[in-house]
């Protein structure tokens, strides 16, 4: 994992050269909402039924950078896109409070087509945080999740030139010592604004 790990940030380091020759370089914000995965924190509520906080949802805000125009392969043109975000997942319930926190770091190549372009790329998640509070909680405290590097595709549709909404899906899982890893595999939509 560490190996595979360090590939991708020296890829990434010898790509930004080029990212500052980019025919375009555009700073971006972003929102997404991401659903799916397996339950990674439960709760037992009054009534004995329980509530799950599945390892593949939350919502995300999110930062980065975008070369436009990389490379021009007529009538495409090649983006590279780098982001780093939070990603936050809450169960509320009346007696507890659990969530589930992480900061994902994305790298995605885009083949774009006029308004549409379609990517996929590394995604990277650390500092993976599951916290239990509340009243209802007997032992409140949490537990840390290994980072974990997954793989996104994306299909993005840009309007108004500086607005842009995409669909993904994303295949990761998270490791914790001694227990098996917990399947973190999403769907979900990103809404981003070019600056």
């Amino acid at each position: 994992m560490k190996k595979t790990t360090a590939f991708y940030f020296t890829l990434a380091a010898a790509l930004l050269p080029v990212f500052v020759q980019a025919t375009t370089l555009h700073p971006l914000i972003g929102l997404g909402a991401e659903f799916g995965g397996k339950p990674i924190a439960g709760f037992e509520n009054s009534d004995y039924s329980m509530s799950y906080l599945s390892a593949g949802q939350g919502f995300s805000a999110f930062g980065g950078v975008d070369a436009q125009g990389l490379i021009n392969l007529n009538p495409f043109t090649l983006d590279l896109q780098a982001t780093i975000g939070i990603k936050y997942t809450p169960l509320d319930e009346p007696n507890a409070n659990i969530y589930f926190f992480r900061l994902p770091v994305e790298l995605l190549a885009f083949i774009r087509l006029e308004n549409l372009r379609l990517g996929a790329g590394p995604v990277y998640h650390f500092i993976n945080i599951v916290s239990y509070t509340g009243s209802g909680i007997t032992n409140p405290g949490g537990f840390n999740l290994d980072a974990a590097l997954g793989l996104t595709v994306q299909m993005d549709y840009t309007f108004g030139q500086h607005w842009n909404l995409g669909l993904r899906f994303t295949t990761i899982s998270y490791d914790q010592p001694d227990t098996p890893s917990v399947n973190g595999d999403n769907v979900g939509c990103e809404f981003s604004y070019f600056l």
